[in-house]
């Protein structure tokens, strides 16, 4: 049975869901068919995480034992390169320890972004997928410590999620450099042909395959303004589950666009302010990863 060959680590809402629909279009990649199974991070223990109502049970399936993460791979024919793309790897440091012992040749991308604008973009991502109860974001840091002491799962561990020193140290303990790529979203953002060359050629594929790239996925969306319809739209239930298996995947995306046009408002600003008092928070981590990456981030610092 077939393992990945490579992984997209992280970090959340840094570009790692159009990295992995982007790279699922190249005939010599075969992706995951599910975007964040989990398996490293949580094998053979499937996590008891606490949080809001609709919290952790409307979050992406976990594929917990190996066989039904291999089953994700039953597919594979003739491709090259085979990976799936979770992010609470780079996050959750026994995942590394994992793929060592499973897949130890493994190769693993790794996007990094400005670490408040990131833990602002899941944020919103949270608020508008009806799962966050707050709506103020220095709120939600201020009560991130009280809600991972009551085990609150990572997808809402804004401010931790955003320190990336250790997670990268551990990675490098592990595995030998020449296995990890490290793309920093604002190259990803302003050339995203010129990432996925490099990505190709990272993963030994044809580098000259035209990604269409005319799509954005999983863009920031604001608040809904009918809350009520957004949980409706959150939870889980087998009339859902029917519907998606019914109904072709073209017209369900032309619905989702439809429905997200409609319901949110514009994602606000971060205040300026604010995005430079929260960033003093990490600079320390920030001049660590500097010297890690072997990168300027004086951007991130302004």
């Amino acid at each position: 049975m077939t393992l990945p060959n490579f992984l997209i680590i992280g970090a959340g809402r840094a570009g790692t869901t159009s990295m992995y629909n982007y790279l699922n279009q190249h005939p010599q990649i075969f992706m995951s068919p599910v975007k964040e199974p989990r398996f490293f991070a949580y094998v053979n223990n499937k996590p008891e995480y606490k949080g809001p109502p609709l919290g952790i049970n409307n979050l992406e399936r976990y594929s917990t034992d190996l066989s039904s993460y291999k089953k994700l791979f039953s597919q594979v024919s003739n491709e090259t390169a085979i990976g799936e793309a979770s992010v609470d790897y780079l996050y959750l440091h026994s995942s590394a320890e994992r793929m060592k012992v499973y897949i130890p040749d493994v190769k693993i991308i790794i996007i990094l972004r400005q670490p408040v604008d990131r833990a602002y973009s899941q944020f919103w991502a949270r608020v508008s997928s009806g799962m966050e109860p707050l709506t103020d974001f220095f709120q939600a840091m201020e009560a991130e410590d009280e809600r991972m002491r009551n085990n609150w799962p990572p997808q809402f561990h804004y401010k931790q999620k955003s320190f990336y020193a250790s997670s990268l140290k551990h990675y490098f303990q592990l595995f030998d450099k020449s296995q990890i790529k490290i793309i920093l979203y604002d190259d990803y953002s302003k050339d995203p042909k010129q990432t996925l060359n490099e990505i190709t050629n990272f993963l030994g594929v044809n580098n000259v395959f035209e990604f269409d790239l005319n799509r954005r996925y999983n863009s920031p969306r604001g608040l809904a303004k009918f809350q009520f319809i957004n949980k409706i739209r959150s939870s889980r239930s087998w009339v859902k589950t029917t519907l998606k298996d019914l109904i072709p995947s073209s017209f369900l995306t032309y619905l989702r666009n439809a429905y997200n046009s409609l319901q949110f408002s514009r994602r606000p600003s971060l205040d300026k302010k604010l995005r430079k008092e929260l960033t003093s928070i990490y600079i320390e981590d920030i001049l660590e990863v500097e010297k890690l990456i072997k990168r300027d981030l004086s951007e991130w610092m302004k």
